[in-house]
């Protein structure tokens, strides 16, 4: 195994068969996130690029803040940019520690993100300044949903999320101003 470090990146290949120069940038920007997850923070996309040769998969792990993350720290993942797409790489998480890591076997854009939860959602909707019967019976919909996962009863919570995206499509480009 080698191991490169770059502030807080490790890098650890299996095995490298030619030296080259391996390097990693931090941005506050790059590929936009997929629908479900919002970036984690600041400085959360990571380019990572090298010209040596190796086999096998790479573990590459990313040093966080946690007081700078946008949601729950259990929600964070870490994604890798692949063929276009971005995929869940994350293959463990030290919350102790404040280190992703992700198994890969190719290097590129890197992006730590949290994915959305029903808390961000009610948020959200509070923000929208809706008419108070479409608040509240958004509001019921995610309260119910954010219960029946607090039980354990993730069918039970998706079901209901599905009604709230319903009504939310329902009411896509319809005017919705006024108070009722």
């Amino acid at each position: 195994n080698v191991e490169v470090v770059f502030g807080g990146v490790s890098l650890t290949f299996s095995e490298v068969t030619a030296a080259g120069d391996t390097t990693v940038s931090a941005s506050e920007s790059g590929t936009p996130p997929p629908g479900g997850f919002t970036v984690a923070g600041t400085s959360t996309y990571y380019i990572v690029e090298t010209t040596a040769e190796y086999v096998g998969p790479i573990e590459v792990c990313f040093q966080y803040n946690d007081t700078e993350l946008n949601g729950s720290e259990a929600n964070l993942t870490a994604l890798h940019y692949e063929d276009g797409a971005w995929v869940d790489a994350t293959a463990s998480l030290d919350t102790g520690s404040n280190i992703i890591c992700v198994e890969v076997m190719s290097l590129s854009e890197f992006l730590l993100a949290t994915e959305k939860s029903i808390s961000e959602l009610i948020s959200r909707v509070e923000d929208l300044g809706l008419p108070q019967g479409i608040e509240r019976s958004l509001f019921a919909k995610l309260d119910a949903a954010q219960e029946a996962q607090d039980r354990g009863r993730d069918n039970v919570a998706g079901r209901i999320l599905e009604a709230f995206i319903s009504e939310v499509e329902a009411l896509s480009g319809k005017q919705l101003a006024g108070d009722d």
